[in-house]
């Protein structure tokens, strides 16, 4: 497990698309404060996202080649073969690229939501020397590949205001995702986290909102977790102080998750 912790850890050099289709890469180890502004049972009266994901097919070209033609080598560490897997570690304003083949060569023929949760596992899976590659299939029908360190299985939502609050207590600050990015920091060990990105941009009403996605923990079962923040301004001064947060585990996608949502 060691093993393909830190190859997906590498995998992270081979993912996302930006707007203008120009791929990006991420660091290991960088931490991305994005301050534009703004799943699964929860356990609090808080408000929850309503922004639905969206695949974005750009084509329906699917994968047809041969085993031998593909980039890279088998790999047997893979989801069962019919898994749900979702997107996870893509930042609110990116996609992640499917394409025709594993590989950043290969043709894009489809996008993903940050938060797409529509996601089946193909049956094949390709280690390219710096990347591990999930070939899916969306809701749409398209059948292409995505980097495996941008997808996981997902586990049960559980409330964790009081973990948090012993851990930094009721934290403030003059933005939402400043103290958002705080919250998610305390999450991580820097030893192992890959990524910090706002998946859901921040937004103002009853309360503050805002979810970050947390990459890396350094576990072999929980690969991450998406964390719905909320937050009151009682002094209407733009003073931003923790209300609660409530972690939506994201399992290892070759791991999976068992029948009561607990990551394998």
């Amino acid at each position: 497990m060691k093993r393909l912790s830190l190859l997906l850890a590498v995998a992270t050099l081979s993912v996302a698309c930006g707007s203008d289709s120009s791929d990006t890469s991420a660091d290991t180890t960088t931490t991305t404060t994005t301050s534009e502004a703004p799943e699964s049972t929860t356990t609090t009266d808080a408000p929850t996202t309503t922004a639905a994901p969206t695949t974005t097919v750009t084509s329906t070209t699917t994968t047809t080649e041969a085993p031998e033609d593909l980039p890279g080598e088998d790999f047997d560490l893979m989801p069962a073969n019919g898994a749900a897997l979702v997107v996870h570690g893509v930042a609110h304003d990116d996609v992640l690229n499917v394409r025709h083949i594993p590989g950043m060569t290969g043709d894009i023929i489809a996008t993903l939501d940050p938060l797409a949760d529509d996601l089946t596992f193909a049956g094949r899976a390709r280690h390219l020397p710096n990347s591990i590659w999930w070939e899916i299939t969306t809701a749409d029908g398209v059948t292409g590949w995505v980097s495996a360190s941008f997808t996981a299985a997902q586990g049960n939502t559980q409330d964790i205001t009081v973990f948090i609050v012993e851990q930094i207590g009721y934290v403030t600050g003059d933005s939402i995702e400043a103290v958002g990015l705080e919250v998610a920091e305390a999450m991580t060990e820097e030893e192992y986290v890959q990524r910090i990105v706002i998946a859901v941009p921040a937004s103002e009403g009853d309360l503050g909102e805002i979810t970050y996605d947390v990459v890396g923990l350094g576990d072999d079962s929980v690969s991450g977790q998406r964390l719905h923040i909320f937050l009151t301004d009682e002094a209407g001064d733009g003073t931003w102080t923790l209300r609660n947060v409530e972690a939506t585990y994201m399992c290892h996608s070759h791991r999976g998750t068992s029948d009561e949502g607990l990551c394998s």
